[in-house]
């Protein structure tokens, strides 16, 4: 989701990490997601503007066409910005020690439920989601706390390394077999 926060460049979750723990996992927002922003802003900023300049070539275009193109356009920029730092300002990732969900600039929220803690995952995907491969993830830990996921791409993978890190976990703890240290998974970007 959101790569980067604050000054130092790097993720919440990178910042937050303890010496020896390391990232499995980082989930993206859908495709879709972002390209609708895109869309909001070309459509309802940028084709009003555009319609503005030929009303105006052909003779057509008042002072209450021109503030409405105008207001459309600032409309879709706000709405495009907010979507936009949204989807920067947000992260869903998982560690070899935690599943960790971060949301916020100013005022932050963050989640965390350490693996050990971590009791189901439970997906849910609409038929577009699952046609378009994106999902959310409902992360329920220990004593009732819970993490739901905002729409990402790829929501199985993510589950899949959840299940695959409390598997390494326990062997671990039991001493069955040293943890891990690479895992095939990579962050979404």
């Amino acid at each position: 989701m959101g790569p980067v926060d604050g000054a130092s460049g790097l993720s919440y979750i990178a910042r937050s990490m303890g010496k020896h723990e390391r990232l499995i996992v980082r989930a993206s927002f859908p495709w879709i997601q972002r390209a609708f922003s895109w869309v909001i802003l070309l459509g309802m900023g940028a084709a009003p503007i555009i319609a503005l300049f030929f009303a105006n070539w052909a003779g057509v275009a008042n002072a209450s066409l021109a503030t409405l193109a105008i207001l459309s356009s600032l409309a879709a920029a706000l709405i495009f910005f907010v979507m936009r730092l949204y989807m920067q300002t947000t992260e869903f990732g998982l560690t070899d020690h935690r599943v960790v969900f971060k949301k916020g600039v100013i005022s932050r929220h963050t989640n965390e439920i350490p693996l050990e803690s971590v009791e189901t995952v439970h997906l849910t995907q609409t038929i577009i989601g699952r046609l378009l491969g994106f999902g959310c993830l409902d992360v329920a830990g220990s004593g009732g706390t819970q993490l739901i996921s905002p729409p990402m791409q790829n929501p199985l993978r993510f589950r899949t390394a959840v299940d695959e890190a409390r598997t390494d976990l326990m062997i671990y703890e039991h001493g069955e077999r040293p943890r891990p240290q690479d895992r095939s998974h990579r962050s979404e970007e």
